[in-house]
């Protein structure tokens, strides 16, 4: 039977067991640090490598476009964006294209016999209408025929204009509706 005998104070042991503790953490700490750099390492290495590869490329793109197919080529890629800038313009002018041939249709199909215009004006889609009627019943079909037209409304007619009953200077508001102004898909 063996007897080990610990000669070493208490404090003095646990101070070597902190010791020991502490290189084993400062070792591993360098061991991760080392893989860190290699690491590192690895990715400028890999950095450089790409970079001249890049180099390469850009070099052998630019041989390219010294050659006549690339003049071609970008003369049609110009020529393309051109062609493009124009439809789009087109596109936006039919868009934004405001049909009033129907809206006029519909007003004359709305005026009766009798009824004389002189002017209409538009601000902001509202229209201001002003004529000349033969009679009060033919001022009051006009407005019944307008109201009766989905493109309009707010058709108001002022109440002076309904006082008197022959040769009648009127005028006729009415709101347009912006769906009607437009026959073009959006």
């Amino acid at each position: 039977m063996k007897i080990k005998l610990n000669l070493l104070p208490e404090k003095r042991v646990k101070e070597m067991k902190k010791k020991n503790i502490l290189r084993f953490v400062i070792w591993q700490e360098i061991v991760v640090i080392f893989m860190v750099g290699m690491f590192l390492v690895m990715i400028k290495s890999a950095d450089v490598v790409i970079n001249l590869r890049l180099s390469s490329l850009d070099q052998q793109l630019s041989s390219l476009k010294l050659g006549s197919d690339f003049k071609k080529i970008d003369k049609y890629e110009s020529n393309f964006r051109g062609v493009n800038k124009k439809l789009f313009l087109v596109e936006k002018v039919q868009r934004d294209n405001i049909d009033w041939l129907n809206i006029f249709n519909d007003i004359n199909d709305a005026v009766p016999d009798g009824i004389t215009i002189d002017s209409l004006e538009n601000n902001n889609h509202t229209v201001s209408m002003t004529g000349i009627a033969t009679t009060r019943d033919r001022l009051i079909v006009l407005k019944g025929n307008l109201d009766k037209i989905d493109c309009f409304t707010k058709v108001n007619v002022p109440l002076n204009d309904i006082v008197l009953k022959k040769n009648i200077d009127f005028q006729i508001d009415f709101k347009v509706i912006n769906k009607c102004l437009s026959d073009y898909e959006k």
